[in-house]
């Protein structure tokens, strides 16, 4: 069994000694370099997507189509140079494969097929970016990285937000004057606060994931700072969507760690959640939020949402 065999084996996520690593680049020096360019690749992309005003435009898709294929070129080239095409099955690969094809079906019956199609196509850029991170991000070390950058990149968004929020913007391409509705809604470098609210409420929940893996001292009053400051930007965002999805979200991960092995971590966690709901209370008691929460109710807001999800299905 050759190394490349044998790190495959220890599987997602695994802890390599560096001997086993120092061996490893010996003989595949090259074969890690160009391993690693899928890795960097997607790390660009989750940095870029949200700062290019969520990536809604034609040409920050065509960045994302272009970034993407370059990834899987250079993964491809690498599974050729070393020979192991070892796939790694998921859970989430029979679900995924049902997706596809509903989406496929809708896009033929489609009233608007053109759009359908790029919908589609955008749709399995997502799903190759998916299988890249699974089958290049491998090691713990890798793998924090990855959480690492992900909190970084909320952590950006909702400091900028507030401050542009509160009319302190530095950089002017970050200003929409186009955009005339909802301007004191909280949207970052979004240009639709609800795309905003909708990293947050993942963001959240994979910091207060992170939380549960041991880390003690400044680094937990850090996570502390940094959850009260993504849950402000979700709060202050006025996303209802958002809101019920952190709360799902919330109300699920107590629910797992209720019935898993990790009840003293959790206590950490229950308390960090506590006390945030507590601030967003005290929030929630401005003017502006509670006319979002409660706009919900009327009737001409609730009758339009039924007909576009009537359209929709």
């Amino acid at each position: 069994m050759n190394l490349t065999q044998k790190l495959g084996k220890k599987g997602r996520f695994a802890k390599v000694s560096f001997n086993e690593q120092a061996t490893f680049m010996k003989i595949y020096p090259k074969n890690h370099f160009v391993s690693a360019i899928p890795r960097y690749l997607i790390f660009a992309l989750l940095i870029f997507t949200p700062l290019a005003r969520g990536s809604v435009h034609g040409w920050a898709v065509i960045v994302i189509h272009m970034v993407t294929l370059i990834a899987l070129t250079a993964y491809l080239l690498e599974k050729t140079l070393t020979g192991d095409w070892k796939w790694i099955k998921t859970r989430l690969d029979k679900p995924i494969i049902c997706l596809l094809l509903l989406v496929l079906l809708s896009s033929l019956f489609s009233v608007h097929r053109y759009t359908s199609i790029g919908a589609t196509i955008l749709l399995v850029n997502y799903l190759t970016i998916f299988y890249l991170i699974i089958h290049t991000v491998r090691t713990r070390s890798q793998f924090r990285h990855l959480v690492y950058l992900i909190i970084g990149v909320a952590t950006f968004l909702s400091v900028f937000g507030l401050f542009k929020n509160s009319g302190m913007n530095p950089c002017p391409w970050w200003h929409y004057p186009e955009i005339t509705q909802n301007v004191h809604r909280l949207a970052s470098t979004y240009g639709n606060a609800n795309h905003l609210a909708g990293y947050m409420e993942m963001a959240i929940l994979l910091l207060l994931g992170y939380s549960l893996t041991g880390i003690t001292g400044s680094k937990r009053l850090l996570m502390v700072a940094i959850a009260f400051v993504l849950f402000l930007s979700l709060l202050f965002s006025l996303s209802r969507g958002g809101w019920i999805g952190a709360v799902i979200g919330l109300f699920f991960m107590a629910l797992a760690l209720s019935t898993g092995l990790r009840v003293k971590k959790g206590k950490f966690i229950v308390a960090l959640v506590a006390g945030i709901i507590v601030v967003g209370i005290i929030i929630l008691s401005s003017t502006a939020t509670v006319e979002r929460i409660l706009a919900l109710e009327k009737k001409e807001g609730l009758e339009a949402r039924m007909r576009v999800w009537s359209g929709v299905i």
